[in-house]
């Protein structure tokens, strides 16, 4: 039973560098649109981001317990972190994709790939250029 610990910790991880990926999307916003942390509205492109990561920070909690219930008192080997790749952290994702936000163009999202591929970089600060004028 213990020796399938490791699968469940592992979606764990992938859990929690995904919240840490939709904060960074919120912070990359919050720069784009120019409001302060403390403030919570602004354009309507802002507050579907930050509503999208407070959705999915919300119910993390339940899908930590539930994933790790799962794993160890019903012992389902590989079906618990498949399951909770599957039914949690893919569709959030998606759920917080510019696609499913509504967001026409959304060139902040594409922030952080900036440190893996230069040419997108160039192309988004060129962007954010024309949006702060």
């Amino acid at each position: 039973m213990l020796d399938q610990i490791h699968l469940l910790a592992a979606v764990t991880v992938l859990g929690v560098l995904e919240q840490a990926y939709f904060l960074l999307q919120v912070i990359y916003a919050r720069r784009v649109f120019g409001i302060s942390p403390p403030k919570i509205s602004g354009p309507p492109e802002f507050e579907r981001i930050f509503r999208a990561q407070v959705n999915s920070s919300e119910y993390f909690p339940i899908f930590l317990a539930l994933l790790w219930q799962a794993g160890l008192f019903f012992h389902q080997g590989e079906n618990s972190p498949l399951s909770g790749l599957s039914l949690d952290l893919f569709p959030r994702v998606r759920y917080f994709s510019p696609t499913a936000l509504f967001v026409p163009s959304a060139p902040y999202l594409a922030a952080p790939s900036c440190l893996m591929q230069k040419q997108q970089c160039f192309k988004t600060r060129r962007i954010l250029g024309k949006l702060d004028t």
